[in-house]
């Protein structure tokens, strides 16, 4: 009778340690799907360890962004069992994004061999490969995509690396499968973009950058392509407004923009508004300044300024000797500004004696030269 009473007690006592257990459980879950990992592994400790719980204190760990406590956890459960598929993939994905790249590039490479068809091993390998600097990343991303053709991401990846490569017609393939696929896509619309912008496409890539405006998407690199594409399309009044919104808005510092958007003006008469541009951009630059002295010389001329225009020449030519433009301008004003045209000859024997082989304007140089002479002699 006692044993009867004892095996009885037994069971209750633990039928109800296994409903403690199964209450624990569920409580420390119910915490953990709101997001309080803390106090739902405050309660998965409480339980005896198995591969499942230890699992749990992992993601737990994982989700408070202590990391190395969570490495620890995912490499306990993969202890007591090997095949433990998931807590592997999380472990892995946990050391890549703890730069531990060779570890993870291992684990990634474990879980592919184990299950050859599953395709997210492979891109996970792409994306580590890629970290790495690692040419071999897009044969990892193709492969992805030869295994599970809906593997949007592999086919950005892919897209974007071609992209990087110069290969626009095999980056194209690709961006135009991520669009068929959502065609609101911000970042295939942004490779379609640039893309057309590396091509020369401007009036297309115009087009892009302009629907990336109206889907929302604003940026300092979008802005100012989409300047640069209006300006080699020649709609300066446009180009004008962009170049504004990148000094007003991201960096009226920047000696590129006050450079760019005084070329715009100049080249819609705006004299003053320019001439004021190119001096903030020489303000403003510290590397060589030869181009941006040429320009506002060239706006001296114009304005029949031309000491003025042969001094900035002359600094053009103190930054850079072998600037061209600089030597055959400085040479024409001089042959406008002196009346002694002996003077003039000076400047064009410069002028030929660095390009009179190769120069673009060595022809006209040459043909000026030859006036000026015969205008000499008969002078004599």
């Amino acid at each position: 009778m006692n044993k009867v009473l004892i095996i009885i007690a037994l069971f209750i006592l633990t039928k109800a340690e296994a409903q403690e257990s199964i209450s624990a459980l569920a409580i420390g879950d119910s915490l953990y799907t709101l997001g309080d990992y803390s106090k739902a592994m405050n309660y998965y400790k409480q339980l005896p360890e198995n591969e499942q719980i230890l699992f749990k204190i992992a993601k737990s760990y994982e989700a408070l962004g202590n990391n190395p406590k969570a490495i620890q956890y995912y490499k306990n459960v993969i202890v007591s069992n090997p095949r433990a598929s998931i807590a592997k993939y999380n472990y892995g994905r946990l050391l890549f994004k703890t730069a531990k790249f060779q570890a993870a590039d291992s684990i990634f490479k474990m879980l592919s061999e184990e299950t050859p068809t599953n395709p997210n091993y492979v891109y996970q390998r792409g994306l580590i490969k890629e970290k790495q600097q690692d040419s071999t990343a897009i044969s990892f991303f193709k492969e992805t995509f030869k295994l599970d053709t809906n593997h949007i991401n592999s086919v950005y990846k892919i897209a974007k690396l071609n992209l990087k490569k110069r290969k626009f017609s095999e980056a194209e393939v690709f961006i135009e499968k991520g669009l068929y696929v959502d065609k609101k896509s911000i970042r295939f619309l942004m490779l379609k973009a640039l893309k057309q912008y590396h091509s020369k496409e401007y009036n297309e890539a115009i087009d892009t950058y302009e629907k990336l405006l109206f889907l929302g998407k604003k940026d300092e690199k979008l802005h100012f392509n989409l300047a640069n594409c209006y300006s080699k399309v020649f709609k300066l009044e446009v180009a004008i407004k962009q170049y504004t919104i990148l000094i007003n808005t991201y960096d009226d510092k920047n000696s590129t923009y006050h450079y760019n958007i005084g070329l715009s003006l100049l080249g819609l008469h705006y004299l003053e508004k320019a001439k004021k541009h190119f001096e903030i951009a020489i303000a403003l630059k510290f590397t060589p300044l030869d181009n941006e002295y040429v320009t506002l010389g060239m706006l001296y001329k114009r304005e029949n300024l031309y000491k003025q225009a042969m001094i900035l020449y002359k600094k053009a030519l103190r930054d850079n000797s072998n600037n061209e433009m600089a030597s055959y301008q400085l040479a024409v004003v001089a042959d406008i500004f002196f009346t002694d045209k002996k003077k003039a000859l000076t400047y064009y024997n410069r002028y030929l004696k660095k390009f009179g082989k190769t120069g673009k304007m060595r022809n006209l140089a040459k043909s000026r030269m030859s006036d000026l002479k015969k205008e000499l002699h008969f002078r004599e």
